[in-house]
């Protein structure tokens, strides 16, 4: 057995730093090189939406499947490895000037590959990491950790994207890139206990036999069955929406500069930063349905409200408020599986709930891009807000969604000192900072 490694958890959200910093780029540059530089219409945004999230949505069984057979440390090496290429490519076809739709089509299509093996792997390690810091955090609170993590990374991202129209579009891709390749030095020094590799892990019997064991634990939970599906949901009226309306509604009723199409999504994750923290310093929540199914529903409110003709600062405001009931959502919805997933299904059962999110996003933009050249942006807002009231309605009154509970986390057992709670958070807070510091070798 592998000791105790003090310094696993920084490690980790290392690796998770450098994966959602190149998120953060790719989410600000990603639209601006399509809207921007080709300004090609809605509906084509949203075309080359889908082609970058529908592979996720296609691999992400299948990744979850191998996670659960192979060691997610030799998955992240190869696909950690891969990522490089695509916006190598990107940047060497901008400098040649060669850039051009089907060009955002394929780095699209291969991201979306990479990305949906990467992640399952990564969440399948989590709960190995948590043991192997020695139980200094509950899973709750490095489910917490890992999630602002990704939320600060991604801001990081974004902020060195808005930089595009000053030194150009592809030195803010190289960087992606970097990020990436230094990245894999935190991969190879990542210390955990071994876990037998299992011989069919390629085989197409082995992987239709695991998908198909996954899909019947998760559907055939009564906790897990409903976050899954509000997963999907959430994907298709809130990610696919986000990414196609918000580049759109920003370019045609503020400015089309870069640093405005950034400061939309920065102000969305600054809202799920404040709440994540609230959520770790709390130390868990019990009644995790209840807040779930409260943070889906400010979404809609504030769909609601980017309807109206608001000044750029009020739909900042708006945006932020989407950020807070996001970070619930995310953290509360990730921790019930993770907490209510035997140990032999974890990996698939999170691949089948990333598979929500993903699959759900390439569904909403496809929809939402039509709509908005039909309408307009503003228009369009109501339409995924109307469809969320009528179909999350259904699911409380078909589901006990709002009744899950997560059993480890009661009152009693949230630390009952100020010292206590200290401790633990000074733990993950420093070692956010060290990943959000650098991606390159930790420090020992």
């Amino acid at each position: 057995m592998t000791p105790r490694d003090p310094n696993v958890i920084r490690k980790y959200l290392g690796i998770q730093a450098a994966w959602f910093i190149s998120a953060g780029l790719q989410m600000v540059m990603f639209p601006f090189l399509l809207k921007v530089v080709l300004d090609v219409p809605a509906g084509q945004i949203g075309l080359a939406t889908f082609a970058m999230t529908f592979p996720m949505f296609l691999l992400m069984l299948p990744g979850g499947a191998l996670a659960d057979r192979i060691d997610g440390r030799y998955i992240l090496s190869v696909t950690h490895g891969l990522a490089v290429i695509p916006p190598t490519l990107l940047a060497t076809a901008i400098v040649f000037d060669q850039l051009s739709y089907p060009v955002m089509l394929i780095y699209g299509v291969t991201i979306g590959i990479v990305g949906a093996f990467s992640q399952p792997a990564r969440d399948s390690l989590l709960n190995r990491v948590v043991a192997t810091d020695g139980g200094r955090l509950s899973l709750q609170q490095a489910v917490g950790f890992a999630t602002l993590t990704m939320f600060v990374c991604q801001i990081i991202g974004m902020m060195i994207a808005l930089f595009a129209d000053i030194v150009g579009a592809q030195w803010v891709i190289i960087c992606q890139g970097l990020v990436l390749f230094a990245s894999l030095g935190l991969i190879t020094s990542l210390r955990l206990d071994i876990v037998a590799q299992r011989t069919d892990a390629w085989t197409a019997r082995g992987q239709l036999s695991e998908i198909g064991s996954g899909l019947k634990e998760a559907f055939g939970s009564p906790q897990i069955m409903p976050v899954v599906i509000v997963a999907f949901l959430i994907g298709v009226f809130y990610i696919g929406t986000f990414q196609v309306l918000m580049p759109v509604l920003v370019t045609e009723a503020y400015g089309s500069e870069s640093w405005r199409i950034g400061l939309g999504p920065m102000t969305f994750f600054s809202g799920t930063i404040v709440t994540s923290m609230l959520l770790i310093r709390r130390g868990g929540v019990e009644r995790a349905g209840l807040a779930l199914t409260l943070a889906v529903c400010t979404g809609t409110v504030v769909l609601f409200g980017l309807s109206l003709a608001v000044p750029y600062l009020i739909f900042l405001f708006f945006i932020f408020v989407w950020g807070l009931g996001a970070g619930v959502a995310i953290t509360m919805s990730r921790t019930i599986v993770q907490e209510l997933a035997p140990d032999s299904h974890r990996g698939r059962l999170l691949s089948i709930f990333s598979m929500g999110f993903m699959g759900g996003a390439p569904m909403g933009a496809l929809a939402i891009g039509p709509i908005v050249d039909a309408t307009n942006p503003h228009v369009a807002t109501l339409f995924p807000a109307i469809a969320m009231v009528i179909c999350l309605g259904t699911l409380l009154l078909t589901t006990k969604l709002a009744h899950v509970r997560l059993r480890g986390h009661k009152a009693a057992e949230i630390p009952s000192t100020a010292d206590e709670r200290s401790d633990k958070l000074s733990v993950g807070l420093e070692a956010v900072q060290v990943a959000a510091q650098s991606s390159g070798e930790p420090k020992t």
